[in-house]
Parts: C-alpha cells; sequence; structure tokens
C-alpha cells in the first residue's frame, strides 16, 4: 500500500492473519476506526493476528479503538519507522482498552523513530516471549484505564526482551518504564514526570500500583547514559 488513507471504519482499519500474511505500507493513514456496532468490541487500527511480517513506514494510527498497533503470533516479524500512533480509545464493551503499539507472543520487531502518544492503560506492551528493539522513541501521555489504574508508558514482561536507545517516556501514569520477569536495556532513556494512577478520584500507592519511575520484578533491566526525574 503507498498514499492510502483508511478512515472511519469498523473492527479494523486493516486486519491481516494467517501464515505467510504480509503487510507492506508507506503514507498510510489509520484514523477513527470504530468498533464493531453489535458487540462493541475491537475498533482496532492494524491488527495482525499470526501474519508473517509488517512493514510500516511514515504510517499515521490516531483514534483508534482498542489498540492502535496489535502484532501476535509467534514468529510475526514487525519492522516500523517514522510512526505515529496516538490517542486510542478504549472500546465500548471495556473499561479498559486503548492501548497504543502491542506487542504479543513471540513477535520479533524493530522501530525507529516512533512516538506514541495520548493512548490509555499502556502507551507500549512488549508480551509473552517477544522482542523489540530500536531507538529514537518517544512513549508521553498515557492515560490511564477508565477504572484509573495502568497508564503506564512502557511495559515489557513475561519472559520478552527489549532493547531501546534514544527513548523519551514522560507524562505518563503508575510506572514509566516497567520490566516484568524479563529482560530490559535503556540506552539514553529520559524516564520524566511519571504521575499516579487514580483510583476513586485519589492517588493510590498499593503494592503493585505504585507511581515509580521504573518497576523491575523477577528479571534483568540495564540503564545506561540515562536520567530519570520529577517522580510524582
Amino acid at each position: 500500500l503507498r498514499r492510502v488513507r483508511l478512515s472511519g471504519n469498523r473492527t479494523a482499519g486493516i486486519a491481516i492473519a494467517g501464515p505467510g500474511s504480509r503487510l507492506d505500507a508507506a503514507d498510510l493513514v489509520i484514523d477513527g476506526t470504530l468498533p464493531e456496532a453489535s458487540s462493541g468490541a475491537s475498533g482496532r487500527g492494524i491488527d495482525c493476528g499470526s501474519c508473517q511480517s509488517v512493514r510500516l513506514a511514515r504510517a499515521w494510527l490516531r483514534d483508534n479503538h482498542e489498540v492502535g498497533l496489535h502484532i501476535g503470533g509467534m514468529g510475526a516479524q514487525l519492522r516500523a519507522s517514522d510512526l505515529l500512533v496516538a490517542d486510542t480509545r478504549q472500546a465500548s464493551d471495556s473499561a479498559y482498552g486503548g492501548r497504543g503499539v502491542v506487542l504479543a507472543t513471540g513477535v520479533v520487531a524493530v522501530m525507529e523513530r516512533a512516538r506514541i502518544r495520548g493512548n490509555r492503560g499502556i502507551g507500549l506492551l512488549v508480551y509473552n516471549e517477544s522482542s523489540l528493539r530500536g531507538g529514537d522513541l518517544w512513549v508521553e501521555y498515557t492515560a490511564s484505564d477508565a477504572d484509573g489504574t495502568f497508564g503506564r508508558g512502557v511495559d515489557v514482561r513475561q519472559l520478552s526482551k527489549a532493547r531501546l536507545a534514544g527513548v523519551q517516556v514522560d507524562h505518563n501514569h503508575e510506572i514509566g518504564v516497567g520490566a516484568k520477569e524479563s529482560t530490559f536495556a535503556l540506552v539514553g532513556a529520559q524516564i520524566e514526570d511519571t504521575a499516579p494512577h487514580l483510583v476513586n478520584g485519589v492517588a493510590h500507592l498499593g503494592v503493585g500500583a505504585l507511581s515509580e519511575q521504573i518497576m523491575y520484578v523477577a528479571g534483568r533491566l540495564d540503564l545506561a547514559a540515562s536520567r530519570i526525574r520529577r517522580n510524582a
């Protein structure tokens, strides 16, 4: 796909699935994707389930629902550059959703020059044996879920691996950068202005819901030439 805009569709702007399925797109805009009319679910910008590969250059995914960019399936590959994923909203069937980028279950991803902004719950999620490397990423202004929890910037979990250089993570909630049962290396990161999530309208600092710039549980987190400041 080249120089395409997909606006105001339902269920997914682009959906691909199955062995051998591929997407190669440049100068792509997907915006305003709506949930299914009957169930109120989904509304994703790009939804790749068990696909082979996705290549994106100069892609803008905005004002979609549930997940802006979802890549899932063992061995699925993502290569993205000059990417914007912004203002993803929750689907109407749940208090959750609105994630920016989700890499799930054995995905191998490379991202360069990406801005993930104004999403809900988690800006960038890497989990279940997935891997991500890249640089020049900006994850900011992630809102809490409707129930007042989450709002995390970058979350790497469940035996996943990430190595990122030149990352700005700011104005998120609960946790700026999270690593659980995973390996996460950050070089040249700026992690700033993380705020508490809100529960019943007040800051909640319970166990597992801490307003911390970095959460590290049962894994390895390496930081080099990085700055952490203004934790709420």
